[in-house]
């Protein structure tokens, strides 16, 4: 059996992979890790060439390069603020946050439907007791007498059920005073940009000898590659998958560098 390995001590395994991104011009000793990655990342070098031939017969008789091109597709495994920044190609100044805490509601109006039913607009805060008038609060209903209070339904939502046997008038609109808990949540907003923003990516995989592949993308655009799977029991579930292109930097003169370490 013939054997073709020069030197096994270069042969290995992947010991795995880091990805890391920082504003453009940024060292890579300040570049953020994004966590954990999926399985089978990859790092893609295209080359297109432009050719003049002769074509009796067809030759080529001069090529040049007409395109090169570096691409990182992966996935990333840690559903944080940042990552989803970078997938949907946002700025921190994109953003906007909302605290959480609680919230004070006074003289929400609620329609009962035919069956006696009456959603408010949110759920209300576990403890708090609401207060249950007519509109213009000159009658206060009573708890277990002309309502039950549903503090959730099936669907998480807090209910008034009409009692037939209640003060209260079929259809009726009621005003009601609550306190709710706002979760704190930050939106995403997709579509207001005009421009793309650009990052400095550093993609490092280190070998089972020690060694480590580490390409760096001195200007690159980041985007969400595909869809995020939601209800899944799989691997995939909370993950963003995210391309990478690189950029020509002209400061650098290059796309990307490659380096082997070690």
């Amino acid at each position: 059996m013939g054997r073709s390995a020069v030197d096994t001590n270069k042969i290995g395994f992947s010991a795995g992979a880091r990805m890391f991104e920082g504003p453009v011009g940024a060292t890579e000793a300040s570049l953020r890790p994004l966590g954990l990655l999926g399985a089978d990342a990859t790092l893609n070098i295209g080359q297109t060439t432009k050719q003049k031939q002769d074509r009796a017969p067809l030759v080529v008789v001069k090529q040049a390069i007409n395109q090169q091109s570096a691409q990182i597709q992966v996935v990333l495994h840690e559903i944080t603020q940042d990552n989803l920044r970078l997938a949907f190609g946002l700025q921190d100044s994109d953003l906007t946050a909302l605290a959480g805490g609680d919230v004070v509601v006074t003289d929400e109006q609620v329609v009962l439907d035919a069956n006696g039913n009456g959603v408010l607009a949110n759920p209300v805060k576990t403890g708090n007791v609401p207060v249950v008038t007519n509109v213009g609060g000159t009658t206060t209903y009573v708890a277990g007498t002309d309502y039950i209070f549903i503090p959730r339904d099936q669907f998480g939502r807090s209910v008034i059920y009409r009692l037939s046997t209640g003060a209260i008038p079929n259809g009726a609109t009621l005003e009601v005073d609550y306190t709710w808990t706002r979760t704190a949540r930050v939106e995403f907003p997709i579509g207001s940009r005009t421009t793309v923003v650009e990052r400095k990516i550093k993609l490092e995989e280190e070998y089972s000898d020690g060694r480590k592949l580490v390409a760096v993308f001195y200007r690159a655009v980041l985007s969400i590659n595909g869809n995020i799977t939601v209800n899944t029991d799989g691997e995939n579930g909370m993950s963003v998958p995210v391309t990478v292109d690189g950029l020509y930097d002209p400061t650098q003169n290059k796309i990307v560098s490659i380096y082997l370490e070690g």
